[in-house]
């Protein structure tokens, strides 16, 4: 089948779910390509398109979840759900992102070095993120 504007992927799938999710879920939905623009208030707040986690609504949704903590420990907890090993396999990455998930992540403060709870919050900071955002 030859690409014409009428059979493209784009209006056929892509289009198609975002405006499922959009109108029929009430997620929020930006169509970015060819669109968007990069830095810290552009559109998503990524720096490029290599950028595949929107570190904008993570922080937010963790320091929304964790009003407790220090701005270092939020930095912390993003660096720990973003940092890329490129000596790990992505099965390896998988398995450290869903220990942290499950386990949380450690938040430290001077003095002290603390765990509890936080893998509930760093689950529900992902979860939340995900039930209402999309990227097309």
């Amino acid at each position: 089948m030859a690409y014409t504007e009428i059979n493209s992927e784009d209006r056929q799938v892509q289009a198609t779910f975002a405006d499922h999710l959009e109108n029929e879920l009430g997620w929020e939905s930006e169509y970015a390509w060819n669109q968007e623009t990069f830095g810290p208030d552009g559109t998503l707040g990524r720096k490029d398109t290599r950028d595949v986690v929107l570190v904008r609504d993570l922080r937010a949704a963790l320091v929304r979840l964790n009003p407790e903590l220090p701005p270092t420990a939020i930095d912390g907890a993003v660096l720990a759900l973003t940092q890329h090993d490129p000596t790990r396999s992505l099965v390896q990455h998988s398995r450290g992102s869903h220990a942290l998930l499950r386990d949380g992540a450690t938040a430290r403060r001077r003095g002290q070095s603390t765990t509890q709870g936080h893998g509930a919050m760093l689950a529900h900071a992902v979860a939340c993120l995900a039930r209402n955002h999309t990227l097309v």
